[in-house]
């Protein structure tokens, strides 16, 4: 016959027994239920224990969609480890008051519904706080209201919810990040649902990024909404994959390996939750990480689904070679400023050169050695600022290079438009051609890329002549973007055809 403390140890190291047998969870009809984790949930299980084995500690990055189980499974796995292990402190940080409330709620909930036989006694218990003394552990909430919160603390646990929408994000995951023990058996997970890339939004962007890459200490996970098995819905007689303007079911189908039942589920979703925007939709239930974020630029010229669908084409390999160059740093390379240049062949785009803190002197040598190797017909060159009179100062170093260069011409973004009548200024007309340029051709296939094409919304003048976002009221500036918009100078007149 089993002792308690024996299923007290064998409960200890099999958490997904615990779950099963001892927590109970409110499911999203309202009942009470023993907590059977689901496909996205054994994901995120999987995943941490994998990375627990390799390196002793847990470190991910969760983008998720909505309703997938996230939050659920993380806060059982703190609840399952404090009741476990002694001298363990959990802080779970969420980004509304009215939600940390809940999820305690939820928390004691489940506390009590386990069997007295198998959990430690609270000694304390308010809207923020169970503690066990007796073990030294303590489960704690807290909202990303304020500056500086649960920095005086030490962690062994810590669970960052719903990150994007925090304020004072990147203050408090510093701080979060100080206050958590480095040693083995910690744990730390960020999760959200995306919201854009800038603002406090762009903290947790940037953290999912760089743990997308492998020397990285924290692991970027991506949870598309297909992966709960709940999410499809039964056909119709009549149903057929259609086309819309914004998407095209059977593309999308086969994109992901859909079933029939899961492309009617999403077209349900989008009709009636989304009223038909497809963009919306993919913000919320994103079946790659890059349509969760861009799909947030609500405002962007240039429009998510253009950028998604330039970055998934090959490019064609045909046209003429252009060289955009967007001109940064300073005359001594001490600016922290980026120069960026482009390439354009056709309808496709490549960033071919970017560097930050390069002279004048320096870009000029680089762009002449890019002008010798790809000999394009035309190059612009943005000459605002530091870059006045590059354009000719380029021409003389190619003639005493000897590097045969044909028609380089300098671009002021402020100038005024060939087409006065349609846009308020060149940049405004550059990033029109471009856009337009990108709805058939392609484009790097970068998340940075894509966030600088994203960057800059618009709106139409008193004569309902397109004019685009200042780029001082912009809270990055997007070089790349840029530099691809200044390959597209006097398109009409130089692609004829091409468009």
């Amino acid at each position: 016959m089993t002792t308690r403390a024996e299923a007290i140890r064998f409960f200890k190291h099999n958490p997904l027994v615990f779950f099963k047998k001892q927590c109970k969870v409110v499911s999203k009809s309202g009942e009470l239920l023993n907590f059977t984790p689901n496909e996205t949930q054994l994901i995120i299980h999987s995943e941490a224990e994998k990375q627990k084995s390799e390196t002793g500690k847990v470190r991910l990055i969760i983008l998720k969609g909505r309703q997938q189980g996230c939050t659920t499974y993380i806060r059982m796995r703190f609840l399952h480890k404090i009741m476990h292990t002694i001298g363990h402190k959990a802080l779970v940080m969420v980004h509304l008051h009215d939600a940390g409330k809940s999820l305690f709620s939820q928390i004691r909930q489940c506390y009590d519904a386990i069997d007295w036989r198998f959990k430690p006694v609270f000694t304390k218990n308010n809207e923020s706080v169970l503690a066990f003394d007796d073990i030294q552990s303590q489960f704690t909430f807290a909202t990303a209201g304020s500056k500086g919160t649960g920095r005086s603390a030490t962690l062994q646990l810590f669970h960052a919810s719903e990150v994007a929408f925090w304020d004072n994000a990147s203050e408090h995951t510093r701080g979060m990040m100080q206050a958590l023990s480095s040693e083995a058996g910690s744990e730390c997970f960020m999760e959200s649902t995306a919201n854009g890339m800038t603002g406090d939004a762009e903290e947790f962007y940037n953290k999912f990024m760089t743990g997308l890459d492998s020397s990285s200490d924290f692991k970027s996970l991506f949870i598309p909404w297909f992966t709960n098995a709940e999410y499809q819905t039964t056909l119709p007689a009549d149903f057929t994959l259609k086309t819309y303007d914004a998407w095209c079911e059977k593309e999308y189908k086969a994109n992901y390996g859909l079933t029939d039942t899961q492309v009617y589920w999403a077209r349900q979703k989008i009709a009636t939750d989304f009223n038909k925007r497809y963009d919306m939709f993919c913000i919320e239930y994103p079946a790659n990480p890059h349509e969760a974020f861009e799909g947030t630029g609500e405002n962007s010229f240039i429009e998510p689904r253009i950028v998604i669908e330039a970055r998934r084409r090959q490019p064609k390999g045909h046209g003429d070679v252009v060289l955009g160059v967007d001109v940064g740093g300073d005359e001594f390379g001490k600016s922290p400023d980026r120069s960026v240049i482009a390439l354009r062949k056709g309808n496709d785009f490549k960033i071919i050169f970017q560097k930050k803190g390069i002279s004048r002197d320096d870009l000029m040598q680089k762009i002449c050695d890019l002008i010798k190797e790809f000999q394009p017909q035309k190059t612009f060159i943005d000459i605002t600022g530091i870059g006045y009179n590059l354009d000719r100062d380029l021409v003389h170093l190619c003639n005493v290079r000897n590097v045969p260069v044909s028609q380089v011409t300098g671009v002021n973004f402020g100038s005024n438009a060939i087409d006065s009548i349609q846009f308020t200024d060149c940049k405004a007309e550059m990033y029109h051609h471009l856009r337009e340029a990108l709805i058939v051709g392609s484009c790097d296939d970068s998340a940075e890329l894509q966030k600088d094409l994203l960057a800059t919304g618009y709106e139409r003048d008193k004569m309902r002549r397109l004019k685009m976002q200042s780029k001082k009221n912009l809270t990055q500036s997007p070089d790349l973007a840029d530099a691809m918009a200044l390959c597209c100078y006097q398109s009409p007149i130089f692609f004829s055809g091409v468009f």
